[in-house]
């Protein structure tokens, strides 16, 4: 396998907001070459993920890697929002639909599956989306077993309506989790709770003071 330190693909960003992948020496590039990229640039969606070997593909069959369209996996699309994404090992379906199901105004919009013979465990979320209160999150099942998984120092801020909303949200969060912060009044609001759910993401809930 040839060496390709110094000729590594790299994305450069359009007008448009769409990302093309470009290659130095693109002459010197093997087949060989594209198996690695697939390994390590592993099949993700083109929700801001590289279909990159779909692209050095493309480079070899035709000597040409312009105008290439993000649907056909040849280019990154990168949507100009800002949006949080989490990584699951295996329960991001369960997660979605719990989260759903206890707060108001939230849906899955996308969701895309393993299937056989594919890089991720069968049924497992190759790539999903889901609104909570209209805040648009991004989340995948790793394929890969990582020896991390969320952390408290980033939590999801819920602004609750009433007592009743920040006591039931609460309880259908904690259960299975854990508490940094108890539900109470720590003087900077009339109730405020940090928790980690079940599934390892925190949250801090708050119900403000009254003008």
């Amino acid at each position: 396998m040839m060496e390709t330190t110094n000729k590594m693909a790299r994305n450069e960003p359009r007008v448009d907001g769409t990302w093309e992948i470009t290659v130095p020496h693109e002459e010197d590039w093997l087949a060989e070459d594209i198996e690695q990229a697939r390994t390590e640039y592993h099949d993700q969606t083109e929700h801001g993920w590289c279909y990159m070997f779909e692209g050095l593909k493309q480079l070899l069959e035709t000597g040409k890697m312009n105008d290439l369209d993000p649907m056909n996996k040849g280019a990154c699309f990168i949507d100009e929002e800002y949006t949080p994404f989490l990584m699951f090992q295996g329960n991001a379906e369960e997660a979605m639909n719990h989260y759903i199901s206890i707060i108001e105004d939230s849906e899955i919009t996308s969701i895309d599956l393993y299937g056989p013979n594919e890089l991720g465990t069968e049924g497992s979320v190759k790539h999903a989306t889901f609104t909570l209160k209209g805040q648009t999150f991004m989340c995948i099942d790793s394929n890969v077993q990582h020896g991390f998984t969320f952390t408290p120092s980033f939590s999801i801020y819920l602004s609750c309506e009433s007592e009743a909303e920040i006591e039931k949200l609460y309880g259908a969060l904690i259960d299975g989790g854990s508490a940094m912060m108890p539900l109470g009044n720590y003087g900077f609001s009339e109730q405020f709770g940090w928790i980690a759910d079940k599934f390892g993401v925190s949250w801090q809930l708050d119900l403000p003071n009254k003008a």
